[in-house]
């Protein structure tokens, strides 16, 4: 009689046990898929903009905004002689080399957005200025050598409009280092503080959406 109620006892103490090893499993289960499903989102995750910045970095970058960042790369931020383009992740050495930057973005009359952002290293000079645009959606490509009066040696940080005489233009030709004085007549200056600025001018922020990636504040 002991002897069965000990193999009853074992009995029970087996099939419990193989309960207890089907609920684990079943849980590892669910974590799996859970895991799963949070891997496939930071796979998209990682397709969207992300992948867009590591095209980038794929042209030698060094910085760390990408082109979805909103902060402005100031050059006291960067070793001498090297400018951030826009603000891709894209680093280049101005001594030798100029950016060559290209966004695609929508205008219309219910908003103004930027699509999708990238930038080069070039020869200064090089063939790099045009927009064209279909309907509501353009690509503006522009020339950068500076962004800020500390890339300029005396000089002002100027943004130059791509239709002469248009100094306040949305369609961005280039911006280089101009004398102060030209720049105020022909394009913007970037400034950092009103220091930057010529009299009677104070340094303000830019709030056009895709302008402010170039730039964060001008004289006016």
């Amino acid at each position: 009689m002991g002897s069965a109620r000990v193999i009853s006892l074992v009995s029970l103490l087996l099939a419990a046990s193989g309960l207890v090893h089907c609920s684990l499993r079943s849980l590892d289960g669910l974590a799996d898929n859970h895991e799963g499903s949070s891997g496939g989102t930071n796979s998209g995750g990682s397709s969207g903009t992300p992948t867009t910045n590591g095209s980038s970095g794929t042209n030698g970058s060094s910085g760390t905004n990408g082109s979805s960042g909103t902060g402005v790369p100031d050059a006291s931020d960067l070793p001498p002689g090297k400018v951030q383009c826009a603000t891709t992740n894209i680093v280049c050495d101005i001594t030798s080399a100029e950016c060559c930057v290209t966004y695609n973005g929508e205008d219309s009359a219910a908003t103004r957005s930027l699509d999708s952002s990238s930038a080069k290293c070039q020869s200064i000079g090089g063939s790099c200025g045009q927009f064209v645009s279909t309907g509501d959606t353009f690509t503006n490509q522009i020339a950068q050598r500076c962004s800020s009066a500390a890339n300029c040696s005396g000089q002002a940080c100027c943004v130059l409009p791509m239709e002469e005489g248009q100094r306040l233009s949305k369609n961005l030709g280039s911006i280089q280092c101009l004398a102060a004085s030209d720049c105020n007549t022909k394009g913007r200056i970037i400034c950092v503080t009103s220091s930057d600025c010529p009299a009677n001018t104070t340094c303000l922020p830019e709030t056009d959406p895709i302008l402010s990636r170039f730039y964060g504040s001008f004289c006016r």
